[in-house]
C-alpha cells in the first residue's frame, strides 16, 4: 500500500462522479483524482467549525493499516468541483467538508448481503471478523481511537476481497463538533447496554427524543464522553459481536423492534442476543 505521507497528489482537485449513498453525517460519492478512483464523504459544515474539523480529520491521515480504509485528505470543497450528470443531483451544499478516502469497489458487507439476499457463511464471517478485529486492535492500541459505529455498513470490501473498516474515528475524533450538531453517536441496534443503560439515558427528555428518532443533548454529551471512561474500547468489541450476528443473519438483533425506543429497551432489559445461524462454539465466542 502506498503511504499517504508519500503521496503528492492534489486531493483538493478531486471531482465527484456519482452518489454512492447518504447517511446521518452527509453523503458519500465516487470520485476521481488524477486518474485514481476514490470515495468522498461530504460532511455539511456548521458555521465557525471549519478549522477545527479540518485539523482533526487531518490527524486521520496518520492511520496506516491493511484493514483500515486509507484516508487521503480532508478539505473544504466547492460545488464547481462536481461533474454534472443528467437527471442526477450530485452537488453538495456550497460549503462542505470533503473527506477523500480509498475506494472499495465491492461496497460494504451490507451491500453484498442485500444483493445476495442472505448473510455470509461461517468461514466468511470468521474471516471478516478477524480482519475487523485486527483493524480495531490497531485503532485502540496505536491510534487511541474508538470507532463507536461498528456494523456491516461500515465494513467495506475491495475488488481483491480485502476487508476494510470504514468511518474510523470520524465519530470519535469529531465527537465534540458532532454533539454540537445534535447528531447521535453510534447506531442504536449495535450499541452496548452500558452505553444505553445510564441515568442520563433514562431522562424523560431523552426517551421522548428517542421516540421521535432524535437524541437529546444530554445523551449526546454522555455518548461523547464514553471514551474518557474505563470501558471505552469495550463498546467497539460489543458492536463487533452484534455485527457478527448481523453478518450471519443479515440483520442485527432486535431489528424487528417497532421503534428505536423499543430496540433500546430490549438491549438493556432483554436477554443477550443469540445467533441462530452460528454453531454453538462460534456463538460462545461471540458471547
Amino acid at each position: 500500500m502506498r503511504s499517504m505521507r508519500d503521496d503528492k497528489r492534489t486531493w483538493s482537485a478531486t471531482e465527484l462522479i456519482r452518489l454512492l449513498g447518504t447517511g446521518s453525517y452527509g453523503s458519500v460519492y465516487q470520485g476521481v483524482c488524477e486518474g485514481e478512483k476514490v470515495a468522498v464523504k461530504v460532511l455539511q459544515l456548521v458555521a465557525g467549525s471549519e478549522a477545527d474539523i479540518n485539523n482533526e480529520l487531518r490527524q486521520l491521515r496518520g492511520c496506516d493499516h491493511e484493514n483500515i480504509i486509507a484516508y487521503r485528505d480532508a478539505f473544504v470543497g466547492k460545488t464547481q468541483q462536481v461533474i454534472a450528470q443528467p437527471a442526477t443531483r450530485l452537488a453538495p451544499a456550497p460549503k462542505a467538508l470533503w473527506v477523500v478516502m480509498e475506494y472499495c469497489e465491492a461496497g460494504s458487507c451490507l451491500d453484498v448481503m442485500r444483493e445476495r439476499g442472505r448473510g455470509f457463511d461461517e468461514p466468511c464471517v470468521a474471516h471478516i471478523s478477524c480482519c475487523v478485529l485486527r483493524g480495531l486492535d490497531y485503532l485502540h492500541t496505536q491510534r487511541k481511537v474508538i470507532h463507536r459505529d461498528i456494523k456491516a455498513a461500515n465494513v467495506l470490501l475491495n475488488a481483491r476481497g480485502e476487508v476494510k473498516l470504514a468511518d474510523l474515528g470520524i465519530v470519535a475524533q469529531l465527537q465534540n463538533t458532532m454533539s454540537k450538531r445534535g447528531t447521535m453517536i453510534g447506531t442504536p441496534h449495535w450499541m452496548a447496554p452500558r452505553s444505553v443503560d445510564d441515568p442520563e439515558y433514562s431522562s424523560a427528555r431523552w426517551w421522548a427524543a428517542v421516540r421521535l428518532g432524535d437524541a437529546a443533548p444530554e445523551a449526546l454529551s454522555h455518548a461523547a464522553g464514553i471514551c474518557e471512561g474505563g470501558y471505552g474500547t469495550a463498546v467497539d468489541v460489543w458492536s463487533l459481536g452484534i455485527t457478527v450476528i448481523e453478518l450471519s443473519e443479515r440483520d442485527p438483533p432486535f431489528f424487528d423492534a417497532s421503534s428505536v425506543y423499543g430496540a433500546m429497551l430490549r438491549i438493556v432489559q432483554g436477554p443477550p442476543a443469540k445467533c441462530r445461524a452460528l454453531e454453538a462454539q462460534v456463538e460462545d465466542a461471540v458471547a
